[in-house]
């Protein structure tokens, strides 16, 4: 059975509370570790630093453990972090799973439905069940049954990751 998991980034994988304490955090190491070489400050720029929670990032886990389902990234993030890319900060924050594919991407980005571009990926792939995982609504009506709405302020929570499972599984 293939099974496909839309995944959004912001407000899914990391939320606006993750966000401000992430902030805090890193004004207050800011002002302990300036770096004061340039070579310290290649060092620095070189780590990764995307705002993923690795809380949230057990939550997916869960969800792909349970269901055999393939991440497929439908975030905005697509346009800015090739696959490789992504992946990797994916695997830096603990996610044990690969990313299949990305939803197909139109010009236009900002105005464009999600629910588009995931209806184009559903018509060119062989898909038997899926879930898409966003805090924001802006799929076509036929999709919103299998849509998994995240809280911003808190991102994937168990009870959407127990939601998203028991959607893919039914």
């Amino acid at each position: 059975m293939n099974r496909i998991l839309f995944l959004d980034i912001d407000g899914v994988l990391n939320s606006q509370t993750f966000l401000a304490e992430r902030r805090f955090r890193q004004a207050e190491e800011d002002k302990r570790r300036m770096p004061k070489t340039e070579a310290q400050k290649k060092i620095l720029a070189k780590k990764v630093n995307e705002p993923i929670d690795p809380k949230n990032v057990e939550q997916l886990n869960f969800i792909l453990d349970e269901t055999g389902a393939k991440i497929v990234v439908s975030s905005y993030w697509r346009y800015s972090h090739p696959i490789e890319v992504l992946e990797n900060v994916l695997r830096h924050y603990g996610c044990l799973h690969p990313i299949s594919d990305y939803t197909p991407m139109k010009s236009g980005a900002e105005s464009c439905e999600r629910g588009l571009e995931i209806a184009s990926f559903l018509g060119a792939n062989e898909v038997d069940r899926y879930v898409i995982l966003d805090d924001v609504d802006d799929f076509l009506p036929v999709q919103k049954r299998w849509w998994v709405r995240c809280n911003p302020a808190f991102g994937l929570r168990q009870r959407d990751a127990e939601r998203a499972i028991e959607l893919l599984l039914k």
